[in-house]
């Protein structure tokens, strides 16, 4: 046993010792430094196990890895909503032109109707959330 460890383990019986102090609070305390060292050993192979699934040995390179990775996710879900946002935006403009095609008196309404929509639903709004503002520091 680490000398580390045995004195966290001597440190938790003394303050546990007194004469109210029975045999259940010598043992609760000694088992609260066991579960420490079990919370930071578990974090210590959870941590070596990332490492291993990136086949490396640096745990440095596995969190840049792990980073990536997050941001790749991310940029694949805003990719896909953006073409989901196009796909919708090409319908409508279709329906827009198919409307003002088969009634040329409502084509002036269509087409300002699409010109003063509120800003969150204009075409160009879809196009903006691809490049939000800088956050600020």
């Amino acid at each position: 046993m680490p000398d580390d460890l045995r004195q966290r383990y001597a440190n938790a019986l003394s303050r546990s010792m007194s004469p109210q102090t029975g045999f259940a609070e010598h043992v609760d305390a000694i088992l609260a430094v066991r579960d420490e060292e079990l919370e930071t050993a578990r974090a210590a192979v959870l941590e070596y196990e990332n490492t291993i699934t990136w086949f490396t040995t640096c745990k440095g390179c596995a969190a840049t890895l792990d980073s990536a990775y997050a941001e790749t996710v991310r940029a694949e879900k805003a990719e896909e909503a953006l073409n989901g946002a196009q796909e919708a935006l090409a319908r409508v403009t279709a329906l827009a032109r198919s409307l003002a095609a088969t009634n040329p008196e409502m084509a002036d309404l269509i087409a300002e109707t699409i010109v003063n929509m509120p800003g969150e639903c204009a075409p160009g709004a879809a196009l903006a959330l691809l490049d939000p503002p800088p956050e600020p520091r």
